[in-house]
Formats: C-alpha cells, sequence, structure tokens
C-alpha cells in the first residue's frame, strides 16, 4: 500500500497535463449550406412545397440584382404555414391551402435571408451571392 498513495497524484497530474495539451487553436469549420435549387436566368417560378415537414425545398441559391420569383403551394392545413415571412425583406403573405403565392424578390446584395412561417417554426433561406 506504501505505492498507492503517490500515484494518485501522478494519475491526476497525468490527466491534468492532458487535458492542457489538446488543440484548442483549431476551430471547427462551418460552412455555408449549399442551394437545394438554383434561380435560372429565365426567370422560371421555383416551387416551394409548404407540408408539415415544413418547405420543401428549404434553400434557394440566387446572384445579386437576379429577379427570382418564388411559388408557394401550401398542401394541407395541418401545420403552422399559413403565414410567409421573410424578416429581412418586410415581405409577409398569407398562404392559403391549396392555392399558390408567388413572391418576387430582387436581392440587392449578397447575404442569407431567412423565410420563416408566422410562428418561426419552418425555415428557409435564401442564399444571394455576387
Amino acid at each position: 500500500m506504501k505505492y498507492g498513495i503517490p500515484l494518485i497524484p501522478t494519475i491526476l497530474s497525468l490527466i491534468v497535463f492532458s487535458a492542457c495539451t489538446t488543440h484548442h487553436d483549431e476551430l471547427p469549420v462551418v460552412e455555408t449550406p449549399k442551394p437545394d435549387v438554383f434561380a435560372t436566368t429565365d426567370n422560371q417560378p421555383i416551387r416551394i412545397e409548404v407540408s408539415s415537414s415544413g418547405y420543401t425545398p428549404k434553400t434557394i441559391g440566387v446572384t445579386v440584382g437576379q429577379k427570382v420569383a418564388l411559388e408557394f403551394h401550401r398542401t394541407d392545413g395541418d401545420n403552422c404555414g399559413e403565414k410567409l415571412v421573410f424578416p429581412d425583406l418586410g415581405i409577409e403573405r398569407d398562404l392559403p391551402v391549396g392555392e399558390k403565392v408567388v413572391v418576387e424578390v430582387i436581392p440587392e446584395k449578397s447575404g442569407e435571408f431567412k423565410f420563416t412561417c408566422g410562428m418561426d417554426m419552418f425555415r428557409g433561406k435564401l442564399i444571394v451571392s455576387q
């Protein structure tokens, strides 16, 4: 038992030392999500289905200054998708079940612009690049 007591501080020192030598300078890489769909240059509407699963597709790619028509189709009333909100663009629309609602956007700057339902439970993104 005379060897048991000195081993405890040694083991604790090794644990503390190994924790201090991990590489904390390596930050995780955060990737920009890739769009599910890219807007075409001929201004064909992009159909977005609104269902209990949310928005499909969730991310749409477009370039700065490109006019894009987003055609929202709410397929059922069993979800909170009755309201569409683009908070950063000041756009708000009602989405009646079974009707198509077209929202036209001409983004003036690059970035990510989210769109949500009125309760902010369904989320999508318009990714605008140069």
